[in-house]
């Protein structure tokens, strides 16, 4: 009666868990599971302790509950999870590795390990590193992360492997669908690297399936102009404000569009032909 009394315990608390979290109150939290730790402590209670001490950035008494769940437990294998994260967090990322390597032993495909292990090893500019976490988690993750793809993206070109890095993304485009995200990062190694009919190309590709097409009208106005394409580029800022002046009155009058809507026209104004001066002859 007793085990079935606490199982119903933890249930309610996670029910009202899941509950105040989305409210955020942590505090909250952590007062209502501590009797239940005092009354009946386990591994997997400390673990979430950790865990909502971690979300307060109470860095040092999250360590703490992870040290006692793996003194209560030492196979469990979220202490390492948890540990990692809570020195990630608090900028420690030499000390978060070995938690995240122990991690990775017990369970080698652990996404969310890996992805933060990459992490880690991104902040500590160890990019090799970085980029063979996340070959492992797109190789072995059905649906990975759109931020997989993108930092994945970020330690190529570091490692100055830009053809690279448009093809990752754009392996995520075809796994994950026409994000906008990714298509603007590559886009945006395509310019860097000086690639515009690519880019301008991958433009096109990206907003033809859109009902909103300003943004990325304007980004190839701005491409073409900056090739000296003029007359290309000034058909672009043109097709952007129509496509403003179509949208309903709510969208069109939001603060980004109307500042969108400014600065088209005074990038049409620009290449607006001059007025011949006329001379007086006396």
């Amino acid at each position: 009666m007793k085990s079935n009394a606490l199982l119903l315990t933890l249930i309610c608390f996670g029910f009202e868990t899941a509950m105040l979290h989305a409210h955020g109150d942590i505090h909250v939290q952590i007062q209502r599971i501590n009797p239940i730790i005092k009354k009946s402590p386990s591994a997997e209670l400390y673990v979430k302790r950790g865990d909502l001490y971690r979300l307060d950035e109470n860095f040092d008494a999250a360590l703490a509950d992870f040290q006692q769940a793996e003194k209560l437990d030492p196979k469990i294998y979220t202490v390492h999870l948890g540990r990692g994260r809570t020195l990630f967090e608090a900028g420690r990322h030499r000390e978060a590795l070995p938690a995240l390597d122990r991690l990775l032993t017990m369970k080698p495909d652990h996404p969310d390990g890996r992805i933060l292990r990459a992490r880690t090893h991104a902040a500590l500019g160890d990019n090799p590193s970085a980029l063979r976490d996340y070959d492992h988690v797109v190789a072995t993750v059905e649906s990975p992360s759109p931020d997989c793809f993108l930092e994945r993206s970020t330690a190529l070109v570091k490692l100055e492997r830009p053809q690279d890095a448009v093809r990752g993304l754009d392996e995520g485009i075809s796994r994950l669908g026409n994000l906008q995200a990714l298509q603007l990062a590559a886009l945006e190694i395509q310019v860097a690297q000086k690639q515009y009919d690519a880019a301008l190309v991958r433009i096109d590709q990206a907003m033809a399936p859109l009902q909103r097409k300003e943004q990325w009208l304007t980004r190839r106005g701005e491409i073409l102009q900056n090739t000296g394409r003029n007359e290309e580029a000034k058909t672009a800022y043109t097709a952007a404000l129509t496509s403003i002046a179509a949208l309903p009155q709510v969208p069109r009058n939001a603060k980004p569009t109307r500042e969108l809507e400014s600065r088209l026209q005074i990038l049409l104004e620009a290449h607006a032909p001059e007025t011949p001066t006329t001379k007086t002859i006396r």
